[in-house]
């Protein structure tokens, strides 16, 4: 299962897609694309904004070497940001995609989008999200065995001093 960006919205799959596509038969593939190419925007502008430092030393118009290779520096280091942020979006993905408790949540954000006409997917999604319990469990889980591997090490750390008076 593949899923697109909508920067609005959240995650969506293909197949909300294809139901739009089917409900609106004028639209065509540029949509789609368009679709795509603003998430790639959205993303290229976060990066640049966050690094914006580097950003403001790039010299429109080169006059000396330096400037010149300044600038393709500056490009090249932005364009493999832009890359990794894309790869870790797309692994992003695929957990959603592959996870049973995760596919169980988007099953559920779609039954409330079709109760509920005017509802956007985030803030299905949001609510979802809010009101699954197996996300505490998970954390006292995770709370309960830090602690309890710090009592471990901590009781370690006294055997070990008394065997050295």
């Amino acid at each position: 299962m593949s899923n697109l960006y909508d920067k609005d919205e959240g995650y969506i799959s293909e197949e909300d897609v294809e139901d739009s596509v089917n409900d609106e038969e004028e639209e065509d593939d540029d949509d789609e694309s368009e679709q795509d190419e603003s998430f790639l925007q959205s993303l290229t502008q976060e990066v640049i904004d966050s690094n914006i430092g580097i950003v403001n030393k790039y010299v429109p118009d080169p006059n000396t070497p330096a400037e010149f290779n300044q600038n393709e520096i500056t490009k090249k280091f932005m364009v493999e940001k832009v890359r990794k942020r894309l790869l870790e979006s797309y692994e992003s993905q695929l957990q959603w995609s592959e996870d049973p408790e995760l596919l169980s949540m988007v099953k559920q954000c779609k039954k409330e989008l079709v109760k509920d006409d005017n509802l956007s997917a985030l803030t299905a999604m949001r609510r979802i999200i809010k009101n699954e319990a197996k996300i505490g469990e998970l954390v006292e889980e995770a709370i309960e065995e830090q602690v309890n591997n710090d009592d471990d090490d901590d009781d370690d750390d006294d055997d070990g001093e008394e065997n050295d008076q």
